[in-house]
This record gives structure tokens, sequence and C-alpha cells, in this order.
């Protein structure tokens, strides 16, 4: 009797032990999966490029991006063109630009939009006053764009203005950090408005660029409404080569 249940105990035992390895078999099985279907499902986008988020259906896309631009400046004074007379010496380190970007189309690729975020104190600079409700300018751009017919486009809501061309380039794209100071005095940055654009070929390369913006003429972030008068602003391109890269 014994006998027989010593070895119904050690079978029960042997199965046992062998469930067992089962389980941890098929749960390093399970883990090996799904390690490698994570392996597959890596970002494909170069660094620089942010991240991209695309719908099941195609029918949104996301493209997220942060960036940050640090300044040195160091200033001093030559009294009478003299060397020798070197005074009035400052310098600074400065967190120039900190930012968040989303920009996308949704629906369709024809509808796109873009919001863009400061955060540092330059780039939120001018805010905490009545014009602005008394809060930082944290809002750089918000708005959307149609391309409701051909090389038509209508854009809605606050972006930069289609001034000089210093402006409308990105300070991701300069080749300095600031740009000249006769850029910062004749332009207002960016506004709230409506927008129409137009593009066209001539051959395979000509290209030629319009656009006309009627905005608020007071600036982005402001909440007071227009102060008296608008701003009218047009931009017109002819590009024999195409367009820039």
């Amino acid at each position: 009797m014994n006998s027989s249940l010593n070895s119904v105990n050690f079978a029960h035992h042997y199965l046992s032990k062998i469930t067992g390895m089962k389980y941890l078999l098929l749960l390093l099985i399970t883990a090996g999966i799904a390690t490698q279907s994570i392996g597959q499902n890596r970002i494909k986008d170069k660094f620089g490029k942010g991240i991209n988020i695309v719908g099941k259906d195609s029918s949104f896309t996301m493209k997220f991006g942060i960036r940050f631009q640090t300044l040195f400046t160091n200033d001093w004074d030559i009294r009478d063109d003299d060397w020798g007379f070197v005074e009035g010496h400052e310098s600074n380190f400065l967190l120039r630009r900190s930012r968040f970007k989303f920009d996308g189309f949704a629906f369709t690729p024809k509808l796109k939009y873009k919001m863009e975020f400061g955060l540092t104190n330059r780039d939120m600079g001018g805010g905490i006053n009545t014009e602005h409700g008394f809060s930082p300018r944290f809002i750089l751009d918000a708005y959307l764009e149609w391309n409701f017919w051909k090389g038509f486009s209508l854009k809605f809501g606050q972006s930069k203005l289609p001034g000089n061309r210093e402006r409308v380039i990105s300070s991701a794209n300069m080749q300095t950090v600031d740009r000249s100071r006769l850029n910062s005095r004749f332009n207002i940055d960016r506004d709230i408005g409506i927008s129409l654009k137009h593009k066209w070929k001539i051959g395979k390369n000509f290209t030629v660029k319009e656009q006309v913006f009627f905005s608020q003429g007071e600036g982005r972030d402001v909440t007071i409404g227009n102060q008296g008068g608008y701003c009218y602003t047009f931009r017109g391109e002819i590009l024999p080569f195409g367009s820039f890269q």
C-alpha cells in the first residue's frame, strides 16, 4: 500500500514538474514573440525629423518635435576707437528658444494644421499686460490651412505674416541664432487673421508664389481685439529655378 502511494506521489510530482516546465517554456516563447514584435515596430524617422503618428485608416497624421537654442553674448565699449580704453564689459548666457511643435493633416492631406508653443522668457516676452490678458504669450502658431482648389490655399488662425525673407525662414534653419536688428524693426512677427495663398509653375521649374494676409494688426496672443485699423500684407515670389530646398 505504501509503495503504491509513493509511486502515485512520485508520478504526481513528476507530472507537476513537467506542467511547470511547459508553462515556463510557454512564457519564454511569449516573451520572445513580444520582444520581437516591439523590435519590428521601431520609429523609422531619422534624428531631427520628429515623431510621426499616422492613423490606422490614414485619416490623420501628427508630427511632434522639440527644439531649443542657446546663445552667448559678449558686449563691451571702446572709447574713441582706442583698444586701450575698453569698458562696460557685459556677458550673458541665454536659453534663446525652447519650443514644442505639432503639425500634420486631418481627414485629408488637403487640410493641414500646425501648433507651436514657446516656453522660454524670450519666446513669451511682451505678455503680462492688458493686451494679453495679464498672461504670458505661449502660443506662436495655431492655424488650419485648406488647399481647396489646385494651387490655392486658405489659412485661418495665428501665424507668421508673409513679410521679408529673413522673417519667414524658421529660426531652426538659420545659420545664426538671432535675426538682424533691421528685421526686428520692420515687422510685427505673427498676427491673427485669414490668408490666401497661390502657387503655380511655368514649365518644369519656373515657380511663382503669391500670398495676401488680412489680419488684426495687433500681433500675437492679443485678447482685447482690434485697436484701430487692420493689417494688409502681400508677398510675391518669382523663382526661375524652382522652390528653395
